[in-house]
C-alpha cells in the first residue's frame, strides 16, 4: 500500500507540475515573466529567452511581404550594435517560405541578431500574434514591458527611447 501512495503521488506530480521546456508565454500581460524556446537561429545556436536573463531582449516578427519589414529588421540590428551586450534582439521571419529566409539570413549574414524562422507559424501562434511587424520588449528579468503592433519610421526615435530606458 506505502508504495500505491508514493506511486500515485508521483503520478500526480508529474502531471501538475509544468514542463519549462514547453512553457507558452502567459498572455504578455505587463510584467508577466515570458519564457520561450525559439530553437535555432540562423546560425545554427539554440535561442531561449531563459538564457538572457540579465539583460532587456526585443522581440520582433518581420516578413518579406511588409515592405517595411525590411527596414525594421535593420533598425534593430543597428540597436543591437550600438547597445553591443547590454540587449539581445531575436527577429523572428513569419510568413515566409524557407528559401526567402535564407535568403535573408545569407544577405544579412553580419547581423548580430539573432533571426529565427517560424516555419510552422508556432512562434507566431504562442504569442499571439495576427500580423509581422510586431516589436515585444521584454526587461532584463524577463517581464514584458512593451508591445507594439506597428512600425513606422517615424516611432523610431520613441522605441529607441524605450530600449534605452530598459537597459538602464
Amino acid at each position: 500500500m506505502p508504495y500505491m501512495h508514493h506511486s500515485l503521488c508521483f503520478l500526480l506530480a508529474f502531471i501538475f507540475i509544468p514542463l519549462s521546456v514547453s512553457a507558452k508565454p502567459k498572455g504578455f500581460a505587463h510584467n508577466a515573466v515570458v519564457e520561450y524556446h525559439f530553437g535555432k537561429d540562423q546560425k545554427g545556436n539554440e535561442i531561449d529567452l531563459s538564457d538572457y536573463r540579465g539583460k532587456p531582449v526585443a522581440i520582433i516578427f518581420w516578413s518579406t511581404e511588409r515592405t517595411n519589414s525590411i527596414t525594421l529588421l535593420q533598425h534593430f540590428e543597428q540597436i543591437q550594435r550600438l547597445e553591443k551586450e547590454k540587449i539581445k534582439v531575436i527577429a523572428v521571419n513569419v510568413k515566409d517560405e524557407r528559401r526567402t529566409f535564407k535568403k535573408i539570413a545569407r544577405q544579412f549574414s553580419d547581423f548580430t541578431s539573432s533571426l529565427v524562422h517560424d516555419k510552422k507559424g508556432r512562434i507566431t501562434r504562442d504569442f499571439g500574434m495576427d500580423r509581422s511587424e510586431f516589436i515585444v520588449l521584454l526587461n532584463k528579468y524577463g517581464q514584458q514591458k512593451g508591445m507594439y503592433r506597428s512600425y513606422k519610421e517615424a516611432d523610431l526615435d520613441t522605441r529607441y527611447k524605450r530600449i534605452k530606458k530598459l537597459i538602464q
